[in-house]
Formats: structure tokens, sequence, C-alpha cells
């Protein structure tokens, strides 16, 4: 009878040291994105009558950049023109209201009367920190223009897009605090839609009367771990701004391919 407790006591040992070492084998989640990079969704997207609008600027609406996108919106969210989540405009040719066409001053009025949850604009154009401040004013008195407004790696006046908007995110160079240029954003094309996504799954929950340390956060929170993030610095008056951000890849995470992990997030809208 020993002899078979013996028995029976070493094959248990055996399995639990086998799933113990399975476990310490397993990778980390993480996941490589590339230029092309397309994550199947893990259900069709809803139908809503809410709308998050994706402004597309200079730059970024060339193809295959822009297709290959645009079919990354559709598949985890769904487009506009299927009364999925996403209204892309690309500038200049969306642009288009009451005949007059390829105008940036016309997205106030493009959006109107639309069900907004969230304004995030790509690349912003010359121009456009006036729209905003638009949208800015009718919000005191029109609650449907009251919603988030993030700018990632503008093109336009840097004060404006940062009075008109609730956070500005640009590039810096990885593992330095200085700001890239108004172009930094073409640079890093391959990690842009990974961005994107992220911030539009987390840019309807974003505060808007929120401090310097809370936009920083909630930065940090959308983005996830890959990336570090700091306040912009003015290079001319050396004052902080309160809402403009710098993110740069943790080096550790540059070794092979870019790594974003908090695209998990995505799944599951």
């Amino acid at each position: 009878m020993q002899t078979v407790q013996k028995i029976i006591l070493l094959i248990m040992s055996v399995f639990l040291c086998a799933c113990n070492v399975q476990r310490e084998e397993e990778p980390a989640e993480k996941i490589v994105v590339s230029p092309g990079f397309v994550e199947p969704a893990a259900e069709s997207p809803q139908k809503t009558e809410n709308r998050i609008v994706v402004v597309f600027g200079y730059g970024y609406t060339d193809s295959p950049f822009y297709e290959n996108t645009l079919s990354l919106l559709e598949t985890h969210f769904g487009l506009d023109k299927d009364d999925g989540l996403i209204l892309p405009l690309a500038f200049p040719r969306d642009f288009n209201y009451e005949g007059v066409s390829g105008r940036i001053s016309s997205l106030p009025d493009i959006i109107q009367g639309k069900k907004i949850k969230a304004l995030i604009v790509l690349g912003a154009p010359e121009g456009a920190h006036r729209s905003l401040a638009v949208i800015q004013d009718r919000s005191l008195t029109d609650p449907s223009y009251s919603f988030p407004v993030l700018s990632l790696f503008p093109q336009d006046d840097v004060l404006g897009i940062e009075a008109g908007s609730h956070a500005v995110i640009d590039f810096a160079p990885f593992g330095s605090g200085q700001a890239m240029g108004e172009e930094a954003g073409l640079q890093h094309l391959d990690l842009i839609p990974s961005i994107l996504l992220l911030a539009i799954k987390k840019a309807p929950e974003f505060p808007q009367t929120a401090s310097s340390v809370q936009i920083q956060s909630f930065i940090k929170s959308m983005l996830g771990s890959s990336w570090q993030t700091e306040l912009s610095i003015d290079p001319e008056t050396s004052l902080r701004s309160k809402n403009h951000f710098l993110i740069s890849l943790i080096e550790q995470d540059l070794i092979d391919e870019p790594l974003v992990s908090g695209l998990s997030l995505i799944s599951g809208n």
C-alpha cells in the first residue's frame, strides 16, 4: 500500500513541475505593431447613433496608410456610412459644406447635429485651431459641442491648437525631451494606427476639466506601459504647457520592432 502511495505522489510531483515550467516559459502578452498591422475584431462592431470624429490632415490621407488605417477603424469600431462609431474626415476632400469645399473652417458645421462623443484631429492642418476655437465657443451655449478634443501630431499653430484642444500629443526624439517639429508624426507612420486606436478607445472618457497631472495620467493609461510621456516646453519662452505632451517609446521596446502593450485593450468595444 505504501508503495502505491509513493508512486502516486511521484506522478503528482512530476505533473506539478511540468505545469510550473510551462507557465514560466509563456511569453509576456505584447503585440508587435507594423505598418500593415490589422488585428481581427472579436465581434462585428455594433450600430450606434454616437460618433467619434477622426480628422486626417496632410500626409495622413495618402494610400496605403489612409486605406489601411480606415480598414482598421472599420474592423474595430465601424464607420459612419454603416451607422458605426467612426466618422472619418480626410482633409481637404471630405470638407464640403453648402457648396464650399476644401476648407477646414467647415468642420464645426459638418459635425453639427451629430451625437459626437469625441473629436480626434490627426495632423491638424493650417487653420485648424480656428475651427477648434469655434467648436469651443459653441460648446458654451450648445451641449452637443461639448466633447473631448484630442490633437495628435498637429501641423498647425501650436499655441492655437493647445488652446482649442483638451490634450495635444507629439512625438519626442526617443530618449530626449525635445520636440521633433511639426511633421514628426509623418516620420513614424508605422506607430500611428495603434496610437489612434488606443486614443479612440479612451477619448470619450477624457476628463475635460483636468489638471496637467491628471491629463498626463490619462495619456499614460491610454497608451500603455511601453510609452513614456512628458510635458512639452516652449523652446522660445521655456514655459511648460498644461495640456501638450511629448511621447516616446521606452528604449527597451525599441530593440526589434515597436511594441504597444496597451493595444490589447482594443478587443471588445
